[in-house]
């Protein structure tokens, strides 16, 4: 459920590579972590750095080393952190509306996005439609593993609707026909999607066409794998 460096593999420039690295690295710290006043610390930390301050975390000391190698948007890390206290303090979702809207301000990988493309304010209806993908596809991979740790992962109004059953002692959804369901309606949504976005990939750099291109070829052979798993 966190960003893997492998669908960096393919950027030729080291500096920018290992750029693009630490950042996923900063977007997958601030995924774990669960608390206000933590998130509240890296917001301070963030803040500081974007104002010209080092923190001497580690992780701002890679920043700060290899962040003039190619342009970011760093305020979407500050963005990313402070989005998500405003789910932590209120983490139920009613309609499948809301996770939508949770999905494009949530994704790991359209966060990604937003801090280093230079055009993302331009691009941002693509960019909302990858983050919507790669939620989906962590939905369709994790949904039971995202139940068990309470965190967001399906809208009220759809597991009243389907009726999902709970396994007590587990804390996961029974994987019936009524899982599988909800399962083939986000999976039907991702086709949707990945089909929308089709026309738009042109819009994107050619680095940015590739990272996309490995990301998503990335997550499907991740969800091929999955349907395998099920059938046995």
């Amino acid at each position: 459920m966190f960003l893997k460096n492998e669908y960096l593999e393919s950027i030729k420039d080291k500096k920018i590579k290992i750029l693009y690295e630490i950042v996923s690295n900063h977007l997958n710290y601030v995924r774990k972590l669960d608390t206000v006043d933590s998130l509240n610390i890296y917001i301070k930390d963030i803040l500081s750095f974007i104002n010209g301050y080092t923190p001497k975390d580690k992780k701002f000391k890679q920043l700060r080393k290899y962040f003039l190698y190619a342009p970011l948007n760093l305020d979407f890390l500050y963005q990313y952190a402070k989005i998500k206290i405003e789910y932590l303090e209120n983490p139920k979702l009613r309609r499948l509306d809301d996770l939508m809207i949770y999905f494009e301000k949530q994704s790991l990988f359209g966060m990604l996005l937003f801090i280093t493309d230079p055009k993302a304010q331009i691009h941002l209806e693509p960019i909302l439609l990858l983050s919507k993908i790669d939620k989906i596809y962590e939905t369709l991979l994790h949904l039971n593993e995202l139940k068990q740790t309470n965190q967001i992962h399906l809208p009220i109004q759809l597991i009243e609707d389907y009726g999902l059953e709970i396994v007590l002692d587990k804390n996961v959804y029974l994987m019936n026909d009524r899982f599988f369901g909800v399962w083939n309606l986000f999976y039907i949504k991702l086709n949707q999607l990945l089909e929308s976005l089709k026309p738009k990939m042109i819009l994107f750099d050619d680095l940015h066409q590739e990272l996309i291109f490995n990301y998503l070829s990335i997550r499907k052979d991740d969800l091929n794998h999955f349907q395998k798993t099920l059938k046995k």
